[in-house]
Parts: structure tokens; C-alpha cells; sequence
């Protein structure tokens, strides 16, 4: 076993060592995608897979609604594809929406389902990388970075 070249669940088998007939237990989210229980269940795993945990909507979306209607938001961080699904319910009608920052490509896939543009894409999934995707959109510089995922 050891660690995926990739930064991504779905690379998480190959990686594992033989799966063949070994049970697996999956808790993830209601909406998660199956790659990772596919990509389990192709290396030969047995996945119990459970929903650990729902992912609902902010109470506080009227709020964060307002905010992009006067336009006081600047730039927008996504860590997860589940966050990039809320932003059209959020975005009024003829409002343009303020420059998208992708933890990495999942959720900049995401993005591109639902039309909306990334402005960038974090080089690894992590704070540091964030902040200097955040810190390029600021500065006027490159636009979706080569990652290295």
C-alpha cells in the first residue's frame, strides 16, 4: 500500500494492494459520486457503502444571496463539489459571478457541469495551495493553473 499519485479518491485502489474478496466500509456523503465505490469494486473489493453524513443547504443562503446581489463578494472558494451545486440557487438573476476558486479539478468539473466559470484551480488540495490560486485571481494572473493532480 502507499499513497495515489493522484490526489483524487478514485486513484485510492490502485495503490491499495489486492483487493480481491477484502470487505471495505464507505461512509461518505448522500450525494458523494460512485467513482470510489466503483473504482473499489473493480480492484475486486466487497464495499459496504453508508451515508455518513447529509449535506443540506446554509441557513444562512439569503444572506450569502444579498451579498452577491451588491456585489460585496469579491471572490468565491470551493473545497468541495457539494458547495459548487449551491452557488446557482444563490446567484440572482443577472448577477455576475464574482471569479471561482477550485480546490482542485473534481470540484472545477463541477463547476463546468453547471456553467460557471473558474477562475482557478489549487495546485494541491490543501490551505496553502488555495490561498495562492485565491492570491493569482486577486493579481490579475494565470487562470486555471496546470495542477498536479
Amino acid at each position: 500500500a502507499g499513497v495515489p499519485d493522484e490526489e483524487l479518491g478514485a486513484a485510492l485502489p490502485n495503490v491499495m494492494g489486492t483487493l480481491t474478496g477484502k470487505r471495505v466500509l464507505l461512509p461518505c456523503a448522500d450525494i458523494a459520486p460512485s467513482t470510489l465505490t466503483a473504482a473499489l469494486q473493480a480492484a475486486g473489493a466487497i464495499v459496504d457503502r453508508v451515508t455518513a453524513y447529509r449535506t443540506i443547504s446554509s441557513p444562512a443562503a439569503a444572506e450569502l444571496a444579498a451579498a452577491l446581489r451588491s456585489g460585496t463578494i469579491d471572490a468565491i472558494v470551493l473545497a468541495s463539489g457539494s458547495a459548487a451545486r449551491q452557488i446557482p440557487a444563490l446567484l440572482p438573476p443577472q448577477t455576475q459571478c464574482p471569479p471561482l476558486v477550485c480546490i482542485g479539478p473534481s470540484t472545477a468539473a463541477v463547476c463546468t457541469e453547471l456553467g460557471l466559470p473558474v477562475a482557478a484551480i489549487a495546485t494541491s488540495p490543501n490551505d496553502d495551495a488555495l490561498l495562492a490560486a485565491l492570491e493569482r485571481v486577486f493579481l490579475g494572473q494565470d487562470v486555471q493553473p496546470v495542477s498536479g493532480f
